[in-house]
Parts: structure tokens; C-alpha cells; sequence
């Protein structure tokens, strides 16, 4: 996961990530120009000759991963109303179809008794 921080009034570009090799490190590039900015958010990994690195301590990193276990809660949370929002929906379609199914159904019971009620009345009449 990587963080890029931008400082428009400085031009300054820092950004945070997880080096292959090297571990958690930060790297802050100064006096960084609009196609500087491109090239570094397509890759926060790019080498550019301004700048300099230095590697995250121990408590950055458990800030660091603090926050994103923070960040990850929120999402969940995000999701969880969705998922609730999404479940209402559901719910209410199928309580709309339940009611149109019994109708239905006490329309049908209603057309047989009277069915049944006519040929028994036929019957009786013979």
C-alpha cells in the first residue's frame, strides 16, 4: 500500500510505501514540477534527483498500521450499510410479492368455492 502526500505550496511530494527490500521507508521530493507530479503518482517508485528517504521508525509504523486497520474498519462499515440498505430492498420485494401471491391465491379459493358451491347446487337440483 502506498501514501503520497502532496505539499502544493512547497512542491513537495512525499510519499510512504512498502519497499520490496528496504521495508517501510518515506521519500520527500522538493521543488517537484506538474510532470514530476504525473510521473510520481503513475509510480511512487520513480527515481527522480531531487529529494531524500528515510526509512519509517517502529511507531510510524504502528501509526501506520493503526490507521490503515482504522481505514479498513470504515470500509467495512461502508459496506455493512450497503449490504443493509441493499437487504431492505429485498425484503420489501419480496413481502410486495408475498401480498400479490395471496391475493391471488384468495381470488383462486374464492373462484373453486364457488365452483364446487354451483355443481353441488347443479347436483342437488338433478
Amino acid at each position: 500500500k502506498t501514501r503520497i502526500n502532496i505539499y502544493y505550496t512547497t512542491r513537495t511530494i512525499g510519499t510512504a510505501l512498502d519497499h520490496p527490500t528496504q521495508g517501510k521507508t518515506q521519500l520527500f521530493r522538493r521543488n517537484c514540477t506538474n510532470t514530476e507530479l504525473a510521473e510520481i503518482m503513475r509510480n511512487p517508485r520513480v527515481h527522480t534527483t531531487k529529494g531524500y528517504k528515510r526509512k519509517v521508525s517502529s511507531r510510524e509504523q504502528d501509526i501506520d498500521a493503526e490507521e490503515e486497520t482504522r481505514n479498513a474498519l470504515l470500509d467495512v462499515d461502508e459496506a455493512l450499510a450497503t449490504l443493509e440498505e441493499r437487504r431492505r430492498v429485498l425484503v420489501k420485494s419480496i413481502r410486495e410479492h408475498d401480498s400479490r401471491r395471496f391475493a391471488i391465491e384468495k381470488g383462486a379459493s374464492t373462484a373453486m368455492r364457488d365452483h364446487v358451491e354451483t355443481c353441488v347446487n347443479e347436483k342437488v337440483q338433478a
